[in-house]
C-alpha cells in the first residue's frame, strides 16, 4: 500500500510534526479550561460583554460556549 499522499519522510519531520500533535493537545485542553472558568465566572454574575473584554473573544462566542440556560432568553 502506498503511503499517503503527504507524511513525514525525514526524523526531523516526524519529530516536528509529533511536537505540532502534542501543542494541539495541550492548547485543546487550555480552551476547554478557558470555557470552564468563564461559565463559572458567568454563573456568578459576570455579565458577557465584560467576560467577552477580558478574554478577547467575541461576545457570541463567549455566548456560543454558555450553557444553554444561561443564555438569554434561556434559550440555547
Amino acid at each position: 500500500m502506498a503511503r499517503p499522499k503527504w507524511t513525514p519522510e525525514t526524523e526531523a519531520q516526524r519529530r516536528a510534526m509529533a511536537d505540532v500533535e502534542r501543542a494541539t493537545k495541550q492548547a485543546d485542553e487550555a480552551d476547554e479550561k478557558l470555557w470552564e472558568k468563564v461559565r463559572a465566572a458567568h454563573k456568578l454574575g459576570v455579565k458577557p460583554a465584560y467576560l467577552a473584554e477580558r478574554t478577547g473573544r467575541a461576545r457570541s462566542t463567549v455566548y456560543r460556549h454558555l450553557e444553554p440556560g444561561d443564555q438569554p432568553g434561556g434559550q440555547e
